[in-house]
């Protein structure tokens, strides 16, 4: 179960920031949809958010919280699991 400001409950979901370094922002749209699907496809309770890597860096108050509460996945890291 996921943790959202320490609270856990039945219906918390799973935010997962995709970083892209090349996402045109005029086309976020396109990349949504299918990662929602595919999220789908494996929990329901994923729900992915694709930023580009200019938005990741520029202080937003969604990526703010991302960085305090956030855990960042390597490669390395989902390998280990």
């Amino acid at each position: 179960m996921p943790m959202i400001n320490r609270k856990l409950t039945a219906d918390s979901d799973i935010d997962l920031a995709l970083i892209f370094t090349d996402l045109d922002v005029s086309r976020w749209f396109e990349t949504q949809v299918p990662s929602m699907m595919l999220a789908a496809k494996i929990d329901s309770s994923v729900e992915p958010h694709p930023i580009s890597n200019e938005d990741f860096n520029s202080g937003n108050p969604f990526v703010v919280e991302i960085e305090k509460t956030g855990i960042r996945m390597t490669p390395e890291l989902i390998q280990q699991n």
